[in-house]
Parts: structure tokens; C-alpha cells; sequence
């Protein structure tokens, strides 16, 4: 019986837990005019981390994103590649690569659902001066001059 009663507090445990997890990262939406991507109908997500120094993790879904570093903070973008099996890969480009530079980039394999091998490349960015940059990845095939996908993250660096 004495399980019974338990069972509140242990999810109470685990929900603050979970808040504790995702309280490092905090997602705003803007409202008002930013001042890179986003309108008054389609506001730019602002994306910012706490000042502790923590990587901020970045996917496909969060393209056209305002993300805001701090001293010392870093922040990576992971996405699906299957260049193995499509010929299509990643590429990035940063419109002022003296605010930030790629400090490293990770790939490794993994089965999808489908059995097929597909690839995850992640790219590691850390801040190098205060000011504003845009990080533009694009997935095309090399010898194509058309993209498949464009992906876009404004940086201000503080």
C-alpha cells in the first residue's frame, strides 16, 4: 500500500525533472518586426540559452530560427543526410564568417525505419566576435546547381 501513495510524489519527481532538463534552453516567439527572417504573420522563433556556457542543439525544424550566443556558448545544427544512397549532401556558408566559426562537425550512420543506411551530420559553431550572421545550409547534388533544401539560422552573437 505504502507504493500506492508514493506514485504522486515520484511523478511530481519526474516531471520536475524534466523541467530541470529543459529549462537550459529557452524558445520564444516574437510578436513584432525581428531583425532577420520572420513577419508580423510569421514571426521568427528567437532561440537562446542560458549563460552557462551550454551548446544550443539546432535541427531542420528550427530553420529560420533567431538564435542569440552568449560569451563562450556554442550551438549545433544535426540533420538527415542519405548522400549514400541519393547523392544529395549537406553544405553550410556563414554570411560573416568572422562572428562565428565551425569549431567542429560530427557524421555517423544509423539504420532508418526503412532499413535504409543514412547518414546524421552535425555541425558545431562557437562565437568568435559580437555582431549578427546568417548560417545558410543547402542539400543539393554537387553537380546540380538547384537546391533540394535551404535552411537558414540568424546568429547574433552579444
Amino acid at each position: 500500500m505504502k507504493t500506492i501513495k508514493l506514485l504522486p510524489y515520484l511523478f511530481l519527481i519526474a516531471l520536475l525533472s524534466l523541467n530541470t532538463l529543459f529549462a537550459q534552453v529557452s524558445v520564444t516567439t516574437t510578436s513584432s518586426s525581428p531583425v532577420f527572417p520572420g513577419t508580423y504573420d510569421h514571426p521568427a522563433r528567437i532561440i537562446s540559452a542560458d549563460s552557462h556556457g551550454d551548446n544550443i542543439p539546432l535541427e531542420e525544424s528550427d530553420s529560420g530560427s533567431f538564435v542569440i550566443l552568449s560569451n563562450h556558448q556554442t550551438f549545433s545544427i544535426s540533420l538527415l543526410d542519405n548522400a549514400d544512397n541519393t547523392g544529395y549532401e549537406w553544405s553550410y556558408s556563414i554570411s560573416t564568417p568572422n562572428i562565428i566559426q565551425l569549431q567542429d562537425w560530427i557524421t555517423f550512420s544509423h539504420l532508418s525505419k526503412s532499413e535504409d543506411l543514412s547518414k546524421t551530420r552535425i555541425w558545431i559553431f562557437k562565437k568568435m566576435e559580437s555582431g549578427d550572421t546568417l548560417v545558410t545550409l543547402t542539400y543539393k547534388k554537387p553537380w546540380e546547381d538547384t537546391p533540394l533544401k535551404n535552411i537558414q539560422f540568424s546568429i547574433k552573437c552579444e
